[in-house]
């Protein structure tokens, strides 16, 4: 399909570091990484080992986006931090969430809540994905949560710097309900 590789160059050209994604799943594609980085081991996603991680500190390159892509069968991950301009998300984990954040924001201040509503935001399986650019993007940084240990919910989280996020035009998996760490 197409559609991937021309997708991937196009968040490249608009400066964004692309991973490739296992289809219809939210973990980078280790087999294709395999091929560009010659990591031969399938390490965690968030091992700081992972192959995926090379992209974190370069952009990659034309020949990597054809490897990966040029099939259609993987997704596409956006690689945030640094690397993508500052690029951070927001993840909001139901749409009740994004109307709290929003309505929170107008309470707070009306300037920031108007800039906010500029921003783009994607609806994902469960809830919304927000993205902005930052000088100094933050990791990974629970914003709101409920519970504890084996049972802690999150409500919102940041994911920038040593993060990525599956991508539209990916196919993604069935929500999970509910989501916990």
């Amino acid at each position: 399909m197409r559609v991937t590789l021309d997708m991937a160059r196009a968040y490249v050209a608009a400066g964004l570091s692309v991973i490739p994604i296992e289809r219809g799943g939210k973990l980078p594609d280790h087999w294709g990484l395999q091929k560009t980085t010659g990591q031969a081991i399938n390490w965690v996603a968030s091992d700081e080992r992972a192959a995926w991680r090379t992209y974190c500190t370069r952009m990659p390159t034309d020949a990597e986006l054809v490897t990966w892509f040029a099939d259609g069968d993987a997704g596409i991950g956006i690689v945030g931090g640094a690397i993508s301009g500052g690029l951070v998300r927001i993840d909001l984990e139901s749409p009740a969430c994004l109307l709290a954040w929003a309505d929170d924001l107008a309470l707070r201040d009306t300037a920031l809540a108007k800039a906010a509503y500029a921003l783009p935001v994607v609806q994902t399986g469960k809830g919304h994905h927000v993205y902005l650019r930052m000088p100094d993007p933050p990791g990974h940084v629970i914003l709101s949560s409920c519970g504890s240990g084996n049972e802690l919910l999150v409500l919102a989280e940041t994911q920038g710097e040593g993060c990525y996020c599956v991508a539209p035009p990916s196919p993604v998996p069935a929500p999970r309900s509910p989501c916990r760490r």
